[in-house]
Parts: structure tokens; sequence; C-alpha cells
């Protein structure tokens, strides 16, 4: 049976060099998985927030009823702004649309 060789174009030894460098040491990627999870517990904490407010307090709930064109102006900016960061990459790799 022949046996098939495979030319790589790199080195097992460039695999950690340039790009990817950042990430071969254990704490950098610690740091970064640590940081990625903070993000995602400060979105989820003010999700909980904003909809504990909308469920337990009469006040929001029953302003929100009496006011429906507030509900449909969300979803509109809601979905214009998922439009927006579909198309435009550098939209949503900048500061304070990437957290989004």
């Amino acid at each position: 049976m022949k046996e098939f060789k495979t030319n790589s174009y790199y080195s097992t030894d460039s695999v950690y060099e340039g790009f990817g460098s950042g990430f071969s040491e254990k704490t950098i990627r610690m740091a970064f998985i640590q940081k990625v999870y903070s993000i995602l517990m400060v979105q989820w904490a003010i999700t909980v927030g904003f909809i504990s407010l909308f469920i337990y307090n009469d006040s929001v709930q029953n302003y929100t009823v009496q006011h429906p064109k507030m509900i449909i102006f969300t979803l509109v900016m809601m979905v214009i702004l998922m439009i927006a960061m579909t198309c435009c990459v550098n939209m949503r790799r900048t500061f304070p649309l990437n957290f989004i």
C-alpha cells in the first residue's frame, strides 16, 4: 500500500509564533476567559434586572399596557440595530456595540 505524504506549509514550531502567540500561556488564556465570563455575567444581570422590573413592578406593567407604542418603538430599534450590526462589520467591532 502506498503512503501519502502531505507537505505542510507550516512547521510545528511556527504554530505559536505570530498571531496566536498570546494564547500560548495558560495565565493569558485564563484571564481572557475570565474577562469574557465577567462580561456575560454583567449582561445577564442587566437582563434579569429588566425582566424583574417588568414582572414584579405593577406601575411599570400598567405603563407598558397603557403605552404600546413604546414596545413597538423598542422592537423597531432592535431590528434596525441588528441589521446595522449585520451589515457593518466595523460597527460591531467598536467599543459600545461590541458588548451587545
